[in-house]
């Protein structure tokens, strides 16, 4: 075990006191609305930091900037897209948010998934700017190259939107939609309203809106009587195959809305089955990636579809497995495979699934009312067009992140030396 694991694992220094972080993100200018929804959320910030390498974070650059590389690659395109069923010409958007999820381990970061519509950012710049200058050495950012701070975090986010619109063919972004099924009753409901708030101090209108809200009239979309420019789209809907969203996709496919991210983002980031090809330096090399980014691509576990064809073979080694669906997010239907039924086996052997090598999340050291207790965590680095603008730690007890456990939640990162 490393020296930082150990740290990480033993040393329950700089606590973070929930108290102080509330009184904190309270000088940071959130209306009195977003306030209460935090301190109404117990466990969604970490009561401690969490400590990563500084080659631990370089490897995990290198990571994304391998699937940013490959992800451009026509025939890497060719092969995903057809997958999916989708035909439309190639997107010049970047599906804004991205969210890269990562385990540590002795070998180095692990890349576990990739989400499109990676939930958090907006909450996680508040947190770093209201803990950040606690820590010395805490995250620096690629693009700024400076501690975190609340202009420089908040500026690109508002550029990120602009540019997004004008690459999808808009010049200025008017009004823009946060769409997701009963968005006020979302746990990350917060993360949309300071989304709002900082988008509409720059000259942006923001709705927040249900998709049953969104009606199609005079060749566009409209939440009431305004027409939407664009759709920051939080559905877990990725393919967008519900009937109850047929009008959006109808808009998105007719070019009389910019959706982002739109189903072409999720083929090409976040589909479950992309992890098959990640991890395959023969696929790779066909595709045309080159050995330098082949080589960051080791650090995704080995996945493989789980089909009728090997459920017996995987069902013998399900003990060192992960088992998560192809299009889910969160804890939805993914399985540790030491505690998967069988009655759970015969529903996801035929093809829903893809079946990874299972990686432990590291544990870190929290201090709660009870005393010292060890919990797990993962690390988000969220990027748009390929550049990492904010990391935060999610720490938690359970199979997979869940904003329940006490002492855990959002966490800064500390980069230190190895």
């Amino acid at each position: 075990m490393s020296m930082i694991a150990n740290i990480n694992t033993d040393c329950e220094c700089l606590p973070l006191a929930r108290a102080d972080i509330d009184r904190r993100l309270g000088q940071c200018g959130l209306s009195k609305q977003v306030d209460d929804l935090l301190k109404g959320r117990e466990n969604i910030f970490a009561q401690t930091p969490v400590f990563v390498s500084n080659d631990d974070h370089a490897a995990m650059l290198s990571t994304i900037d391998a699937i940013e590389a490959l992800t451009h690659l026509q025939p890497f395109q060719d092969s995903v897209l057809a997958r999916a069923g989708i035909k439309l010409p190639v997107e010049k958007t970047h599906g804004l948010i991205l969210g890269y999820d990562f385990h540590l381990s002795d070998e180095g970061p692990r890349l576990i998934e990739v989400n499109t519509n990676a939930g958090g950012a907006f909450i996680v710049s508040k947190l770093l700017h209201a803990v950040g200058s606690d820590f010395t050495c805490c995250y620096e950012s690629k693009i700024y190259g400076a501690k975190p701070n609340e202009q420089s975090i908040d500026a690109f986010l508002v550029s990120m939107f602009g540019h997004e619109f004008k690459l999808g063919g808009g010049t200025a972004l008017k009004t823009l939609a946060i769409i997701d099924e009963d968005p006020a009753e979302q746990y990350l409901y917060p993360d949309m309203l300071i989304a709002k708030s900082l988008l509409e101090k720059n000259g942006i209108n923001v709705l927040i809106a249900d998709p049953g809200e969104v009606i199609a009239k005079q060749g566009g979309l409209y939440v009431g009587e305004q027409k939407i420019d664009m759709i920051y789209n939080r559905l877990t809907d990725f393919m967008l195959e519900d009937p109850r969203h047929q009008h959006i996709k109808a808009a998105y496919e007719c070019r009389q809305v910019v959706l982002s991210p739109a189903p072409f983002h999720h083929a090409l980031f976040a589909d479950k089955r992309n992890l098959i090809l990640f991890g395959d330096d023969q696929e790779l090399s066909g595709f045309g990636l080159n050995p330098q980014h082949r080589a960051a691509l080791n650090s995704v576990p080995k996945t493989v579809a789980l089909e009728p064809g090997n459920a017996d073979e995987l069902w013998t080694q399900r003990k060192v497995l992960f088992f998560k669906p192809r299009d889910g997010f969160g804890s939805r239907a993914a399985y540790r495979g030491r505690k998967i039924t069988t009655k759970v086996w015969g529903q996801i052997s035929g093809g829903s699934h893809v079946a990874q090598e299972f990686v432990p999340p590291s544990l870190r050291v929290v201090t709660i009312a009870d005393g010292a207790v060890k919990l797990k965590f993962d690390l988000r680095i969220y990027t748009f067009g390929g550049q990492a603008f904010a990391m935060a730690a999610r720490v938690y007890q359970g199979q997979t992140t869940n904003f329940r456990t006490r002492g855990g939640g959002f966490a800064p990162v500390i980069l230190i030396n190895n």
